[in-house]
């Protein structure tokens, strides 16, 4: 599909500008929590529960209490939260090269992402996301994709029309609410897929 050239490319974060969690990082989080719980169960109350972490409703302590079906102590879930935001943390190099070469095509880019609150704070200390402004994180805006309304904020922040906005995102359901709003949009599988955007 050809997708016409716009000021401004708005890039997903999860499994598009960083890679998917490794093996090693994903039992790191399990060895974290294995006096509480079995890998499946973990991975499935993970899920299941993340949109309200996502949407600023659940603090960290509260959003694994509710995942481990008990309280602990402060400090453990805090090295339970760093085990967390270290597997979301490893940029994917592969996108990453065609940000470079969109940047230097004259792009603007901007970074729309679920996430909570305080994975915004620290992916926003990372120096391989400095070339994305604005970065909107669901956790700082109350509210997730794909609702209009988060898009509608990304856009005032980018003070960016629809049409003036390729949003790219691996989640189908994402790509057709940008798509709703007026976007342009890229369901994003590969990395090799941005050479389209920049030929």
């Amino acid at each position: 599909m050809s997708i016409p050239r716009t000021p401004w490319l708005l890039f997903d974060y999860g499994e598009v500008l960083c890679v998917a969690p490794s093996d090693s990082d994903r039992l790191a989080l399990e060895n974290s929590v294995a006096d509480f719980l079995s890998p499946t169960d973990l991975w499935v109350r993970y899920w299941e529960i993340r949109p309200r972490y996502d949407d600023g409703t659940l603090s960290i302590h509260d959003y694994w209490r509710l995942v481990l079906g008990k309280s602990l102590p402060e400090t453990r879930i805090d090295d339970i939260h760093r085990h967390d935001i270290a597997m979301w943390s490893h940029p994917n190099p592969d996108t990453l090269r065609y940000v470079a070469r969109a940047r230097e095509a004259g792009y603007q880019l901007a970074l729309l992402s679920n996430a909570p609150a305080p994975f915004g704070d620290a992916f926003n200390e990372l120096e391989w996301l400095s070339p994305f402004s604005p970065r909107v994180f669901s956790g700082h805006v109350g509210l997730v994709k794909p609702s209009a309304a988060i898009y509608e904020v990304c856009l005032d922040h980018m003070n960016a029309t629809p049409d003036e906005v390729t949003f790219i995102d691996d989640r189908t359901e994402n790509i057709e609410a940008a798509r709703a709003l007026g976007m342009n949009a890229l369901h994003f599988q590969s990395a090799a897929q941005l050479r389209e955007l920049l030929e």
